[in-house]
C-alpha cells in the first residue's frame, strides 16, 4: 500500500483537493485538527490549540481514521496533513513533542509528499490560526522543511485550477 501526504500552508487548497480525490474514488484521510477544535468548542473549551490536550486528541483522531480506511485494504491513501505537520504544529504551540507522537513519527513511512504551493489567497475559517497570507506561507514553508528533514521525496504542486492539480498528483504517482 501507498501512502501520500498532501501538505502546504494553511489556504493552499488541501482540503479541496482531498475532496476532488474523494470524489474520484480515491481513499483519503481527512485532517483530524479542525474536527477537534469544533468539537472541543461545542463543549465550552474555546482557543483549543491552546490547550495541552488538544494535540494528542488530534493524533488519536488521526490513527481512527486511518484503522477504519486500512481496513479496506486500499492500494493507496491520500491524507490530508501527515503525522510530521502535528510535529510543527506541537512545537509552534509551545508544547513538548508527547510521546505517542513521537512513536508515530518514528515509525510512519509515506512514499510521497506533496507540498501545495500557495494560492496566494487567504481563506478564513473560523478554525484558523493564521491571520495573514504571510503567515500561511510561513507555516508551508515549516511543513514543507519538516518533511525534508525527515528524509522524504517532496514533489512541489503549483499553484493551477483544481483539476489540474489532481492531475498533476496522480501523474506523480
Amino acid at each position: 500500500m501507498k501512502k501520500y501526504v498532501i501538505t502546504g500552508g494553511a489556504s493552499s487548497g488541501k482540503s479541496s483537493l482531498i475532496t476532488a480525490l474523494e470524489i474520484k474514488g480515491e481513499f483519503v484521510i481527512k485532517e483530524s485538527a479542525e474536527s477537534i477544535a469544533r468539537y472541543m468548542n461545542a463543549i465550552g473549551i474555546k482557543n483549543p490549540h491552546t490547550q495541552k490536550s488538544y494535540q494528542p486528541k488530534v493524533l488519536d483522531l488521526f490513527l481512527k481514521r486511518e484503522k477504519i480506511i486500512l481496513k479496506n485494504n486500499p492500494k493507496r491513501i491520500f491524507y490530508d496533513r501527515g503525522i510530521h505537520d502535528q510535529l510543527d504544529y506541537t512545537k509552534i504551540n509551545g508544547f513538548e513533542i508527547f510521546k505517542e507522537l513521537q512513536e508515530q513519527i518514528n515509525k510512519v513511512k509515506y512514499d510521497k509528499i506533496f507540498f501545495l504551493e500557495s494560492l496566494n489567497k487567504l481563506q478564513q475559517t473560523e478554525y484558523r490560526k493564521e491571520t495573514n497570507l504571510e503567515e500561511c506561507n510561513k507555516m508551508g514553508e515549516m511543513h514543507y522543511n519538516t518533511y525534508k528533514h525527515f528524509g522524504f521525496k517532496i514533489i512541489k504542486v503549483p499553484n493551477l485550477e483544481l483539476e489540474r492539480r489532481v492531475g498533476f498528483i496522480l501523474n506523480k504517482l
